[in-house]
């Protein structure tokens, strides 16, 4: 449990700065980032199809996007209910 109060003093611009996907190692307490919390889940191809948009970009509608649906604890027979989150993450390219 004390794990857990370390997502209060690590920094979470690695997350912004970072240009690809991976975790980095090397962190405030060494070795490489934890996911402390949304640990469990599962992903998915999806495409955004846009109706009648009158942006650009990805508001157009995009091909090539994954879905990640997780919990923020791990689920047990018996314990609390779930705490669901959600991410969205659309590819481009150029």
């Amino acid at each position: 449990m004390i794990e857990l109060a370390e997502i209060f003093i690590e920094s979470m611009m690695p997350s912004f700065d970072t240009r690809g996907d991976e975790m980095l190692c090397g962190g405030w307490f060494g070795g490489c980032r934890k996911k402390l919390i949304h640990s469990v889940g599962v992903t998915g191809k999806v495409k955004f199809i846009a109706a009648d948009s009158e942006f650009d970009g990805l508001f157009k509608g995009a091909d090539n996007g994954l879905i990640r649906f997780s919990s923020a604890v791990a689920p047990k027979k018996g314990s609390q209910p779930l705490a669901p989150g959600l991410a969205l993450k659309f590819l481009r390219d150029g």
